[in-house]
């Protein structure tokens, strides 16, 4: 059985896990049955309420540019790139360079290692940019990934 973890790849407003019992597994017949959001049980949060990012939920990936899908986008831990305000995550590209790979720099965040569910309720609220060039994305991967890989973790 995979467990499930949030990959947090560019930007990002809310993410909030809900699971039945907790986090704890529930049967697959009860899995398959229609559930309302109040039959759910939150066993994790972020509600981004404070003025630094929660080192409990969430990692800074630190990456040079091109390390994925040839990015021109370097991936730093730099207040110029996130700011917590009103209880919403801003994340901001800059050009920090020429129009090429390495010309620019922007947050990336991982919950990776930090909480694991196996069934429940997934949500988030984001408000994505959109123009030329843009790619923004949030991801759910499993916590194998590093042994099988995407897409085989999730």
């Amino acid at each position: 059985m995979v467990k499930k973890s949030i990959l947090v790849l560019s930007l990002v407003s809310t993410i909030s896990f809900s699971c039945q019992n907790g986090g704890n597994r529930i049967k697959k017949e009860t899995y398959k049955e229609k559930k309302t959001v109040t039959e759910y049980i939150l066993s994790w949060s972020d509600e981004f309420d404070g003025d630094q990012i929660n080192p409990d939920n969430w990692s800074f990936e630190i990456w040079d540019a091109g390390r994925v899908n040839d990015e021109w986008q370097q991936y730093v831990k730099n207040p110029e790139n996130y700011m917590l305000q009103d209880g919403k995550l801003y994340i901001t590209a800059t050009r920090t360079g020429k129009n090429e790979k390495g010309g620019y720099a922007s947050t990336r965040l991982s919950s990776r290692g930090k909480k694991e569910i196996t069934y429940g309720r997934v949500e988030f609220r984001a408000k994505m940019p959109s123009g030329i060039g843009t790619w923004p994305a949030l991801w759910m991967l499993g916590a194998n990934i590093t042994e099988v890989g995407w897409p085989g973790c999730g």
